[in-house]
């Protein structure tokens, strides 16, 4: 919860507290792993090496760099890395949903750029994984909607805007054209 909340000296000190009662517990060297390489800081590779001495043949240590990868926003990396460990371990659990997950995250992120039928593809991608997420369905919904009325949502955006800046009664305009083309609220 800390690293997510972006509390590293707190993140970094419960993943240590851990290891100081385990020195081989995985998911705090993992935790580790992923804080330091968003830190960019040296004791990524010490705590990455460490990781695979202790998952040797296990595809942990690789899910952890492809995590680091999705962290950063680097798509394409994380899924070759799934993609290279799904060939070694066709049938394990954790990469089959790490790279359903990936598709998903890249989804809201085509989505959020207003790439609508790039999300749509990567969101069937996503489906084939049994992923477990139970908003894919909605999020689809969504996304299409948002394809639809692809050519409403600059009016709406307008209206947000001008709504955002206290014109109220300006923003009555784009509102009231975009309710007229879509038949439903903004």
């Amino acid at each position: 919860a800390y690293f997510v909340s972006k509390k590293y000296s707190d993140s970094e000190n419960s993943f240590k507290a851990s290891l100081s009662i385990d020195k081989n517990n995985i998911p705090a060297l993992q935790g580790l792993v992923r804080l330091y390489s968003a830190q960019n800081k040296k004791e990524a590779k010490i705590y990455t090496e460490k990781l695979e001495a202790l998952t040797k043949g296990n595809p942990i240590a690789g899910i952890v760099i492809g995590r680091i990868n999705e962290d950063k926003k680097e798509f394409v990396k994380a899924e070759d890395i799934y993609k290279e460990l799904l060939t070694k371990n066709p049938d394990n659990e954790s990469v089959l949903y790490r790279l359903g997950a990936l598709y998903y995250k890249i989804a809201l992120d085509k989505n959020s750029k207003e790439e609508f039928e790039s999300a749509i593809s990567f969101l069937e991608k996503a489906k084939k994984f049994k992923t477990g997420i139970l908003e894919i369905e909605e999020t689809e919904k969504v996304i299409k909607d948002n394809l639809k009325f692809g050519e409403i949502l600059p009016i709406v955006k307008k209206g947000n805007k001008l709504f955002d800046t206290r014109k109220f009664r300006e923003a009555i305009d784009p509102y009231t054209s975009a309710y007229k083309k879509t038949g439903r609220p903004s």
